[in-house]
């Protein structure tokens, strides 16, 4: 199979001097976590935004702005190449995930624009929000808002680059970028050429079943024990934890052994009470000293340093332990959302597969039909057009459901290398 795909981008688009179409919601303090049922108090913000700067989408790798957004937690979307179908945000339909860029809506509906053209590194920041308050941008936003904000302190710029990329059966990938910035408008031309012999597709013997263990809640259980985000934000607490005892022990009396050793030696040593015949004779001459002792210290005024030092360390564990316990609300939020989606991509795999023989099934009475001449042509390729639809349905949602699984056992943190391996062995 020989699949080739150019893709040409060109957007234009003028920069506002003024943006004040959104509104800036700040954050609610709340005492009481009703979303657990639990009497532990929520200290800090609400968590329902993910924020990222330059830096951290730096940090992820990503190449492009699909690949960014797939390196992101419970954001998912449906695409080939240049090619963004569906955004969604947790779990939630397409049509509920709303996409700004630089508060302009950017419509994921009809003649989809390729994302891929917006260049990371003028990307200033990315906020996610998927709280309640993503509804006050109306009705196309239940799911969530996706932010995205360009660095607007580059006043004029011009770049360009290539990537290159390459796979098994011969599966090569060149992308070439050139923009250009200036404060009034924004030019960028995007190429890529994707050329590949074949894909692997997946067999008929894919086993399509409910996660295990059945339970979400064993499931949480799981995250909380080994999800990996979490371990190190707990290794970082106890850090601080230790960091702050120390910083409090500096108001305590040390009492400390010092010891020193000294040698010297020294040739310069003159004897006139002998009789050298008028010679000088220098004799070495080593000393070596040593002293010992024990030295009390107490601190008593250093201007304030050492109480600043404590306070900031107990500080830095307070942060700690709430960054701790957001962590770990997220992990909780994520596991039960890709449980949910699981359960859910089950069914739909199953409604597929039944759509799909139902299809079949009306291929199968249209042909007879057009035998015997109560069919027209007409009727025969529209159903052959449902079957490969439904078809391509059954695919697709097969997909989804074996990257929800993966989504799940990340997030539970007991995602394995075998699991990869099994998957492969399901493909053609």
């Amino acid at each position: 199979m020989f699949t080739k795909k150019l893709i040409l981008a060109v957007s234009v688009s003028a920069i506002l001097a003024s943006q004040s179409a959104n509104a800036v919601i700040g954050p609610i303090k709340i005492t009481l976590n009703t979303e657990y049922r639990t009497s532990n108090p929520v200290i800090g913000d609400i968590a329902t935004t993910i924020k990222l700067d330059k830096s951290e989408i730096r940090a992820t790798g990503a190449r492009t702005f699909t690949g960014l957004l797939q390196s992101i937690p419970s954001v998912s979307f449906e695409g080939g190449q240049g090619n963004l179908r569906a955004l969604r945000l947790r779990g939630n339909e397409a049509s509920h995930t709303l996409l700004l860029l630089d508060g302009h809506k950017v419509t994921i509906t009809g003649s989809q624009p390729n994302l891929d053209v917006i260049p990371l590194d003028q990307i200033e920041r990315i906020e996610i929000s998927k709280g309640p308050f993503s509804s006050l941008y109306g009705p196309g936003a239940i799911g969530g808002v996706i932010h995205v904000f360009t660095d607007k302190d580059i006043n004029s710029i011009t770049s360009s680059k290539i990537d290159v990329s390459s796979g098994s059966k011969g599966t090569i990938k060149v992308n070439l970028n050139t923009y250009f910035k200036n404060e009034n408008s924004y030019f960028d031309f995007a190429a890529t050429d994707f050329h590949t012999d074949g894909i692997d597709a997946l067999g008929n013997d894919l086993p399509v079943v409910n996660p295990f263990p059945a339970s979400k809640q064993d499931w949480v259980n799981l995250a909380i024990q080994n999800n990996y985000q979490l371990k190190a934000a707990r290794l970082r607490r106890d850090a601080s934890k230790n960091s702050a005892r120390s910083a409090a022990s500096d108001h305590l009396p040390k009492l400390d052994i010092v010891g020193n050793v000294s040698k010297s030696e020294t040739n310069q040593y003159r004897y006139d009470d002998l009789d050298t015949g008028g010679l000088i004779i220098t004799v070495p001459s080593e000393t070596e000293r040593r002293s010992y002792g024990i030295q009390l210290s107490m601190p008593i005024f250093q201007g304030g340093a050492v109480n600043s030092r404590r306070k900031k360390a107990y500080a830095d564990y307070d942060k700690s332990v709430e960054d701790t316990l957001f962590i770990e609300r997220s992990v909780i939020q994520e596991v039960r959302s890709q449980y949910s989606n699981v359960i859910t991509l089950v069914a739909n795999v199953n409604a597929q597969e039944q759509a799909v023989v139902s299809a079949t099934s009306a291929l199968e009475a249209t042909k007879v039909g057009y035998e015997v001449g109560t069919r027209n042509i007409v009727d025969l390729l529209q159903s052959e057009k449902n079957l490969y639809s439904a078809e391509r349905n059954l695919a697709n949602a097969k997909y989804d459901y074996i990257l929800a699984n993966l989504r799940l056992g990340l997030s539970a943190g007991n995602l394995e290398p075998e699991n990869i391996a099994d998957i492969n062995n399901f493909l053609n």
